[in-house]
């Protein structure tokens, strides 16, 4: 099963009447995974579920000087 497959399947279980408790058991995962899954999935559709770079949006200057 893919990510995007999983992550939808959690979300409908929710969206069916589960319990995110229920659900974050059931697949795994932590209760504000599933949260953050329906906020994508509110948010943006199926395609919000698919995986996501995990790679900060931006890093820290470098401060340097010798």
């Amino acid at each position: 099963m893919s990510v995007m497959e999983q992550r939808y399947r959690a979300v409908h279980d929710v969206l069916a009447g589960s319990t995110v408790t229920d659900v974050a058991e059931r697949f795994e995962v932590s209760r504000q995974a599933v949260h953050r899954w329906l906020a994508w999935y509110q948010d943006e559709g199926l395609e919000g579920l698919a995986d996501r770079s995990s790679r900060p949006r931006s890093s820290p200057p470098v401060l340097g000087g010798s």
